[in-house]
C-alpha cells in the first residue's frame, strides 16, 4: 500500500514491528509512540478513520481482507465491537482500534 510508504516518511516505523503486530496484533513495545502515530496516518489516508479519530467499520471490512482472509462481514462484526474507544490521543486510539481487531481475528479464527 502507498499509503504506508508515505506515512513511513513521517513516522518510521521498523518492519519487524509490523511484522510482529501482524503476528501477534501488537507491538514490541508498547510505550513508543512513533508506531502508533503510523497506524493513525494510515487509518487517516485509508479512510478508515477521520481527522476527529472516528473509525469507519464499513472501510475497515473493505480493506482488511487483504491483509486477512476474513469475509468482510466478519470484520463489520468485529470493527463493531472495537470502534468504541475510551483513549483520547490519536495516536493510542488508532492503535487500539487495531489492536482490537487484530487479537480478535487471531483469537477466533488462529490466523
Amino acid at each position: 500500500m502507498e499509503v504506508m510508504v508515505e506515512c513511513n516518511d513521517s513516522f518510521r516505523v521498523e518492519m519487524s514491528y509490523l511484522a510482529s503486530f501482524n503476528k501477534s496484533g501488537s507491538f514490541p513495545d508498547e510505550t513508543d509512540k512513533t508506531p502508533k502515530c503510523f497506524m493513525r496516518c494510515v487509518l487517516e489516508k485509508s479512510g478508515v478513520a477521520s481527522p476527529a479519530s472516528q473509525f469507519n467499520v464499513k472501510r475497515t471490512a473493505e480493506i482488511f481482507p487483504q491483509i486477512r482472509d476474513i469475509a468482510e462481514e466478519d470484520i463489520v462484526k468485529i470493527a463493531t465491537e472495537c470502534t468504541d474507544r475510551p483513549e483520547t490521543c490519536k495516536c493510542e486510539r488508532s492503535y487500539q482500534y487495531l489492536k482490537c481487531l487484530m487479537e480478535t481475528v487471531i483469537e477466533i479464527y488462529d490466523v
